[in-house]
């Protein structure tokens, strides 16, 4: 009879442990499983904002992907690239992960062991390890594409390209704007004055020295003539310079793979020709000035 009643209690005591069940936070498992999720979109942005800069400096580059370095450097940057977009892939299937835990647990603060959505859940932390540890993987892969890209853009292409910056040619623009301008303005002042010194000339000696007088007014027709010069020398400079900021609007370097490269040669040669000419005219006003002056000297 003893044993008869202990197998009862034995076989009620299964039963028990059978039908019993355990419970998970949802607050914990959440915790958990987010954490991982905001671990790889920090790490996938962070990763990200370094390639979009390195893409930046190779993209402004405009470099002729037909030709050699060039042709390696963008064959490296493809294989960077396909990295990146494997990696948001896994990083997407990790936030998936989240959202799918999230839409079980809503309204719920536990779950049971025995029920549908622990199920759910345990799948969904299996994934999550797998892929985890695909985003580890795939971004190492892509560190080391990138230093490799990296090791072969400073080792064999910025050995042979040259860059120039287009702020220093919106400066030099200035520049030769701004004297022309004042050139203009100093110009005007003299002729001012001379006007005033040859009424007095005139007034004086054009009846006895009517000859003298006329060579007098035909230089100061000449000085007139180099003063509308400068004028226009000063007009193409700045529509040169208009041109300019419109080719280069958005740029910041300009570099010699590139076929913007021959903006600056022709700014180059059109500074120097430029200022060429305004010597050129500054030496014709000097002669014309002392012609002016010895001229005057011969009537006193």
């Amino acid at each position: 009879m003893k044993k008869r009643l202990l197998y009862i209690i034995f076989i009620s005591s299964l039963h028990f442990l059978s039908s019993c069940s355990f419970y998970y936070s949802t607050v914990s498992l959440d915790q958990k499983i987010k954490t991982a999720s905001n671990q790889s979109n920090d790490n996938f942005n962070n990763l990200n904002l370094e390639i979009a800069e390195l893409n930046h400096q190779i993209s402004a580059m405009k470099c002729d992907g037909n030709t050699e370095p060039f042709k390696t450097m963008l064959s490296h940057w493809e294989e960077v690239s396909k990295s990146l977009e494997t990696l948001l892939s896994t990083k997407n299937k990790i936030n998936a992960e989240y959202n799918s835990f999230q839409e079980i647990t809503k309204g719920k603060d536990r779950i049971y062991s025995n029920s549908s959505e622990w199920k759910s859940i345990k799948k969904i932390k299996k994934r999550l390890k797998s892929e985890l540890k695909d985003f580890q993987t795939n971004g190492e892969e892509m560190v080391k594409l990138s230093e490799t890209l990296n090791d072969y853009i400073l080792k064999s292409v910025v050995p042979v390209v040259q860059y120039c910056d287009v702020a220093l040619y919106t400066k030099k623009y200035g520049q030769m704007i701004d004297s022309l301008s004042q050139d203009q303005i100093e110009l005007s002042k003299q002729l001012k004055q001379l006007q005033s010194q040859l009424d007095i000339v005139y007034a004086k000696y054009n009846a006895t020295n009517p000859l003298i007088c006329q060579d007098i007014k035909d230089v100061y027709g000449s000085i007139i003539t180099e003063k509308n010069n400068l004028k226009s020398l000063a007009d193409e400079i700045a529509q040169s310079y208009k041109l300019f900021q419109s080719k280069t609007s958005g740029m910041q370097k300009i570099y010699s793979c590139s076929q913007e490269w021959s903006i600056i040669a022709s700014v180059e040669l059109e500074l120097v020709q430029t200022q060429q000419k305004l010597n050129t005219i500054q030496l014709n006003l000097e002669s014309m000035y002392n012609e002016i002056e010895l001229k005057i000297s011969g009537l006193n």
